[in-house]
Formats: structure tokens, C-alpha cells, sequence
């Protein structure tokens, strides 16, 4: 049996994704004088090293 080796390179883009299954609806809006809350479940998933926060 015969091995060898090569050399191999990747490089991981920081990035996230955010996905859901539900749709985040506003409903319908004129002008806004005040806020405007709704709410829906998110999941965020990130590279490893990427730092990321919400509010």
C-alpha cells in the first residue's frame, strides 16, 4: 500500500443567516407616529468566529 499527501486550503467566510417559519407581519401601516410591535421566532445561525447580537 502507497500513501502520499497534498496540502489542502479553505477559507470560511464570516457570515450569518437568519432564518424563520413564520412570517414577521406589520399589518398594514399609514404614516407611523408611534411604534409598530410584532413579533415572530428567528434562529441565527453564524460561523463559528462571527460575533453577532441582537436588540
Amino acid at each position: 500500500m502507497t500513501t502520499d499527501s497534498f496540502d489542502v486550503r479553505i477559507t470560511i467566510v464570516a457570515e450569518c443567516e437568519i432564518t424563520s417559519t413564520e412570517t414577521l407581519d406589520f399589518g398594514t401601516q399609514g404614516v407611523l407616529g408611534t411604534d409598530v410591535d410584532a413579533t415572530a421566532t428567528m434562529e441565527v445561525t453564524c460561523t463559528d468566529t462571527t460575533p453577532m447580537t441582537s436588540a
